[in-house]
């Protein structure tokens, strides 16, 4: 049972800057510790955020607990049958963290949506990352890629889904692992994989 302060609401195009704000706070100091290349700016994720709430698969949830916005998550549905949705981003600010609020939300979140298969990325050296996501269930699914100078990326999988060959032309752009969903098929052209606690970024030109 989730902690009834907690709640996830809708966010709205013109609550996107506020939201990629709260993002940035989740996300400053990680980036730092793993090494991640450099992230994009506020209103660059900003736009990548109303790209996503336009398009007819994509939403975002301010994570709020006790009325306040505390973190945020945002979900991009398949468009095929037999494919997982993409959690991308997941984040819960610092002040908010280890006070099983990011638990409660990833549960409400699932329970959302009964019947859907998820799929998410993170990094792999991150063990905190670990234990949060298969204490909830998440298989872990290791990769070679690296995203960072000693950092590299994972995935995990909650739920059955299917899986296809990556096109050729897609693995220009990702150059991941030569199996994956259909759902990264459609997130390459406007869609940016990342997760709590994890970034994938996209060349401008390819979004």
């Amino acid at each position: 049972m989730t902690d009834p302060k907690l709640e996830l609401k809708p966010v709205a195009i013109e609550d996107a800057g506020e939201w990629c704000h709260l993002q940035d706070r989740a996300f400053s100091d990680w980036f730092d510790r793993y090494h991640v290349f450099p992230h994009k700016s506020v209103e660059a994720e900003r736009l990548d955020l109303v790209s996503t709430l336009k398009s007819d698969n994509g939403e975002a949830f301010f994570i709020d607990y006790d009325g306040k916005h505390v973190g945020g998550v945002t979900v991009v549905h398949p468009l095929f049958k037999g494919s997982p949705a993409t959690i991308a981003p997941f984040f819960v600010i610092p002040q908010y963290q280890n006070r099983g609020i990011g638990s409660d939300a990833m549960k409400a979140l699932v329970a959302m949506f009964p019947g859907e298969a998820w799929r998410l990325s993170a990094i792999s050296e991150d063990a905190g990352a670990e234990r949060f996501y298969t204490r909830l269930g998440f298989k872990k699914v290791e990769t070679e890629e690296a995203i960072g100078r000693g950092s590299h990326v994972c995935y995990y999988t909650l739920g059955d889904f299917d899986e296809v060959e990556l096109p050729v032309s897609a693995k220009l752009y990702t150059d991941t692992s030569d199996i994956v969903t259909d759902a990264d098929c459609i997130a390459m052209g406007s869609i940016i994989l990342e997760a709590m606690p994890s970034y994938f970024d996209m060349p401008d030109e390819l979004i």
